[in-house]
């Protein structure tokens, strides 16, 4: 059945959505309006959980609100001593909450800017902190990175539906570049995998929502802005179905050499 409401109406409720909080790295508002498909062929959580017991000193690199690294630290067993870089100011808060109660630090600034050479012999990055020279200059000798990276194929179909430029300073990048870069930095790959998801998006109210949280995506993707490509997608959806959006994800496993 068409939506009866009027384009006025439909966009003060888009409006409403996009007004939702979004908090920490917390993406549960999309349960039931987002539905997720695909697997990946590599697990990026237990190869961390794996590695994590034999370190001696881990860095999570852009850790967010410290959840899912709290999550590894419990299962794996915490090293001594272990940390996390948050470069966002609101997590910031969130992460020191989150791990420091675990005996972890979480330190202030982007990516491994803020730690000093040679201190770590693992350092995890998923979707943050992809800087393969300093990444080398962090990690002592046979050290590991772990990196799970957003590939150059992501969003591509919500750019497509809203007319929206791609953000050239967005840093995704293929796996061809992605190798190409950690082995100039002078690491040895020894894994450098990637896969296709997805997400199923049921409505442009949660999708405006999304592009809120993520905000680097559409940087001037505001209701206002969009409006006419919003009610034009909102009718799509009513006749087709929902919005399925690509997600590409890149894993790299290397290390800095004897």
């Amino acid at each position: 059945m068409a939506d009866a409401r009027t384009e006025d109406q439909i966009l003060d409720w888009v409006r409403e959505e996009y007004a939702y909080p979004f908090a920490g790295w917390d993406f549960s508002h999309l349960q039931d309006r987002c539905d997720e498909y695909g697997e990946l062929p590599f697990d990026y959580d237990g190869e961390c959980v794996s590695r994590i017991r034999k370190s001696r000193h881990v860095v999570d690199i852009g850790t967010g609100d410290g959840v899912r690294f709290a999550a590894f630290l419990r299962e794996a067993g915490i090293p001594r001593p272990a940390a996390a870089t948050e470069g966002y100011p609101p997590n910031q808060v969130l992460a020191r909450t989150n791990l420091e109660p675990l005996g972890m630090q979480a330190v202030d600034g982007c990516g491994t800017e803020p730690l000093p050479s040679g201190s770590a012999d693992l350092i995890l990055a998923r979707h943050a902190g992809f800087d393969p020279p300093d990444t080398f200059r962090v990690l002592e000798a046979g050290g590991t990175w772990v990196t799970e990276q957003v590939g150059d194929q992501t969003n591509l179909e919500i750019h497509q539906a809203l007319d929206a430029p791609i953000n050239p300073t967005v840093g995704y990048n293929s796996l061809q570049t992605a190798r190409a870069q950690v082995g100039a930095a002078g690491f040895e790959i020894e894994r450098a995998e990637e896969g296709l998801t997805g997400g199923r998006y049921h409505d442009v109210g949660i999708l405006a929502w999304y592009l809120k949280a993520i905000s680097w995506e559409i940087p001037d993707f505001t209701v206002n802005a969009y409006a006419e490509q919003l009610l034009r997608l909102h009718r799509r959806i009513e006749r087709e179905g929902p919005l399925d959006v690509r997600f590409h994800t890149i894993l790299i496993v290397a290390h800095r050499p004897l």
